[in-house]
């Protein structure tokens, strides 16, 4: 099963508005919130068109990463960076 059946499955039965979010942003891409400047992966979808991401922040201190959750994100603050292709 490639992911975008995988993703179609996990929708079944999910409200329209999680829908349309998570067909237009598939949480295996990478992307910008614009508003920061800062790249994100999606963790989870809110029917109010709001996602939680996680952000990954390098620092000098810290060269792999730190990685945090953030909640409350804008849908329409994101801009794709990275699409990872559907290779089953």
């Amino acid at each position: 099963m490639n992911k975008s059946d995988e993703l179609e499955e996990w929708l079944e039965g999910r409200p329209d508005a999680i829908k349309q979010m998570a067909r237009k942003y598939p949480p295996w891409n990478e992307y910008k919130i614009k508003s920061t400047g800062q790249t994100c992966h999606l963790v989870s979808y809110a029917e109010e068109g709001t996602v939680r991401v996680n952000i990954t922040s390098f620092t000098l201190e810290n060269l792999f990463g730190a990685e945090r959750q953030v909640l409350g994100i804008s849908i329409d603050d994101l801009e794709l960076v990275l699409e990872e292709l559907d290779h089953g």
